[in-house]
């Protein structure tokens, strides 16, 4: 019977790693494909419905500042209501919310339509991006 490893994840607010536990007390952190050790906590949704993490996401966050999510662990565990406008304000993204007086993301409705598409292995007609009001509006301040 092999017995399973466990994993110990150090998860900040700007970065993660991996490390598989050891009985011995010793720490070796995992490397990804890129063999970057300490990973930024990003997560990008693309217009094409493709869903990247990582320094793939950072790096793209230029071309995509709306729907590239970062520092979101800043928000776990606050009310929308405890949330100042500036702290909202200082982010690309949209930070809104929900029906149950947390915070949550925004995302415009045709990259939700491919990313369940795609986790529901449906297809989806619409491949046009819509912006938010708010970020269409802070577009339109910006050029």
């Amino acid at each position: 019977e092999e017995e399973e490893e466990e994993s110990i994840i150090f998860s900040g607010v700007g970065n993660q790693c991996k490390s598989p536990s050891s009985p011995l007390g010793h720490v070796e952190i995992l490397t990804n494909e890129f063999n970057e050790s300490v990973i930024p906590s990003v997560v990008a949704f693309t217009e094409d419905g493709r869903v990247l993490v990582g320094s793939e996401a950072r790096a793209q966050a230029t071309t995509n500042p709306y729907f590239t999510f970062y520092e979101a662990k800043r928000f776990m565990g606050k009310p929308y209501a405890e949330l100042s406008a500036r702290d909202r304000s200082r982010f690309s993204f949209q930070v809104v919310n929900d029906s149950a007086g947390h915070y949550g993301f925004a995302l415009d409705p045709a990259r939700m339509a491919l990313l369940e598409a795609r986790a529901t292995g449906t297809s989806s007609s619409s491949s046009s991006s819509s912006l938010p009001p708010q970020q269409k509006q802070q577009q339109q301040q910006q050029q």
